[in-house]
């Protein structure tokens, strides 16, 4: 049976993946030109995609280990949708306090974002009535960074017919055929739509790699020497070049590569979960906080001084969330609590 390969340094790219969405969004949200730096130093589009591809390989691996379908759904709830719920109550909550509307409670808007974000359809109620209306940059969503969410909770639904599939047809047929029709969805929805090409069918591709990043691990190890300077190469032009639709067939395998030689390539970095698994906390609580300090001005006087205790608040409570919500909502055997 294939397995992730130890040691790794998974849990420490992912935290890295998750504080570079935020410091983009530090950058982006704020609007100041002393944090104009985040955005050139970190890439919010790599980060994820690179979420993405982990993704496709640790759930991967979650479904090869559960007894049944159905044990791995219950797995995958137990690990995102605790979490996942406090963080929108909590937002709730915290919108109550600070906004601007006389009839938060009795707004329809509140009733449909607590409604719609519950079942991952942000995108369909990404506001509060009277929060963050007064955003420098002109977004007012309450979390941004959710977008992604129903993308992972999309795979996770397909996943089982995948591995049903493969096992008919070969890992490998599947996962290339998977890759190109991806890729073909990409050039066909990019035109019309940027944001409908980045959904599932689009993302595909990457889930793909991650999968074929735990089915061929060993192979993956093997061959990373040769591919990592032609991946960085790719990347990079990838990068700076916002028209770099040519790129799009073997850009995701490029950033394959580069998740595997952080993972597979360096010597191990120590154990991260004697803090606990924070990656997934620090992403869904550091979009709120920010338009927060956005809006009470702690950004303006001092804004990296600002963003620097922002981001301490946000891994703080990122490791309440994991200890007091996550953590407990997972079964005794998960493989999280056994890195610890």
């Amino acid at each position: 049976m294939a397995r992730i390969l130890q040691p790794n340094n998974f849990d420490h790219l992912r935290l890295f993946l998750a504080l570079s969405v935020a410091c983009v969004h530090a950058a982006t949200l704020s609007g100041e030109p002393q944090l104009a730096w985040m955005n050139h130093c970190f890439n919010s589009k790599l980060a994820v995609d690179g979420f993405f591809i982990i993704s496709g390989c640790m759930v991967t691996a979650s479904y090869e280990r559960s007894r049944s379908w159905r044990d791995y759904l219950g797995k995958r709830a137990r690990r995102i949708y605790p979490g996942y719920v406090a963080v929108i109550i909590a937002s709730l909550l915290l919108g109550a306090c600070i906004t601007s509307s006389a009839q938060y409670w009795q707004e329809g808007t509140t009733w449909r974002y607590l409604a719609a974000n519950l079942v991952f359809l942000n995108f369909l109620a990404p506001l509060l009535p009277g929060v963050f209306d007064a955003s420098p940059v002109n977004m007012h969503a309450v979390n941004g960074a959710l977008y992604t969410i129903k993308i992972e909770v999309l795979f996770y639904l397909l996943l089982p017919f995948l591995v049903l599939l493969h096992r008919k047809t070969g890992v490998m047929r599947l996962l290339a055929g998977l890759y190109i029709l991806s890729c073909l969805y990409y050039y066909a929805a990019a035109p019309l739509s940027t944001v409908l090409a980045r959904q599932l069918p689009g993302q595909l591709r990457y889930f793909a790699v991650g999968m074929a990043l735990y089915y061929f691990g060993d192979a993956w190890r093997k061959y990373l020497h040769r591919l990592l300077i032609p991946a960085a190469i790719i990347v990079g032009f990838y990068s700076f070049d916002v028209d770099a639709l040519p790129l799009e067939t073997i850009y995701p395998a490029a950033v394959g590569v580069l998740v595997a030689w952080v993972a597979y390539g360096l010597p191990r970095l120590g154990n991260l979960m004697r803090v606990g698994d924070i990656s997934y906390g620090v992403y869904i609580v550091h979009f709120p906080l920010i338009q927060l300090a956005v809006q009470m001005g702690w950004l303006n006087t001092h804004p990296l001084a600002g963003a620097a205790l922002v981001g301490a608040v946000v891994v703080a409570l990122a490791i309440a969330l994991w200890h007091l919500v996550e953590k407990p909502a997972l079964r005794a055997d998960s493989h999280y609590r056994q890195k610890i």
